[in-house]
């Protein structure tokens, strides 16, 4: 005598999107057995989630990840690209002006990531009375401040144009650069010394009146300042800070 035994069974589809690869087969599965799925990530992708359909299904992050075959179940895995760093920087551009014979004031500019992944880059100028500081460092996001610096102090008057210029082996926008502009302007001409132009020598006094008289001058950067170079004026006369001799 033989007796048969059935067991019910439910069918496991397993389906990979875009960018990956199924690592469990699917099939017949006896009903109310737990089943492992897994996928993997084909290069330049990472994976996203399961989308699953049926009883005992499974929708979410994991992976692996089990289903438990109460019915029928259809399992989708997606897949997400893995985008590039992007290398973006501000400002788009630098503009600076210094009188001859001095350096230009420092600026700076900023530098971050808008991709993926860690951005890794360098920075290079391209004449030698710009530079930048540091010259390398990476971000995964964030906004790294770099001071740009100038030594202008030999350069003659003119108008002045160098580059910033960002690599990035792996970014998609590979290289950028900043542009920079200087203008050198001349020195302030110096101005005439001033001369005092009152007549010498000063007017007599009298004895018993009082005496004042003013000093005039010309040239040189008003206001003017006055004082006793040497020598001392009569006894009872003083000079204040208007040029004013008097009592």
């Amino acid at each position: 005598t033989y007796t048969a035994n059935f067991t019910t069974q439910y069918f496991l589809t397993l389906n990979a999107g875009t960018g990956g690869t199924l690592l469990s087969a699917g099939g017949w599965c006896n009903s109310g057995v737990a089943t492992q799925i897994a996928v993997a990530a084909n290069a330049g992708f990472t994976f996203t989630s399961w989308t699953g359909s049926g009883a005992g299904a499974y929708t979410g992050a994991n992976n692996p990840a089990t289903v438990t075959m109460n019915g029928p179940v259809t399992e989708t895995a997606t897949f997400t690209p893995i985008l590039p760093p992007i290398i973006s920087r501000s400002p788009s551009l630098l503009n600076n002006a210094v009188t001859q014979g001095q350096n230009a004031g420092t600026q700076t500019i900023q530098i971050w990531n808008s991709g993926s992944t860690t951005l890794s880059y360098s920075i290079q100028t391209n004449v030698p009375w710009l530079s930048v500081s540091p010259l390398a460092s990476t971000s995964a996001g964030g906004t790294n401040t770099h001071s740009v610096t100038y030594s202008t102090t030999g350069l003659i008057t003119g108008t002045y144009n160098a580059t910033i210029t960002i690599t990035c082996t792996n970014a998609s926008n590979s290289p950028q650069s900043i542009p920079v502009s200087l203008t050198v302007s001349p020195p302030a001409s110096n101005p005439t010394p001033p001369t005092i132009t009152t007549a010498c020598p000063l007017p007599n006094g009298a004895v018993g009146l009082s005496y004042n008289t003013i000093l005039a001058v010309s040239g040189g950067t008003t206001p003017y300042s006055w004082s006793l170079s040497s020598g001392n004026l009569p006894p009872g006369l003083n000079l204040n800070s208007s040029a004013e001799i008097g009592r």
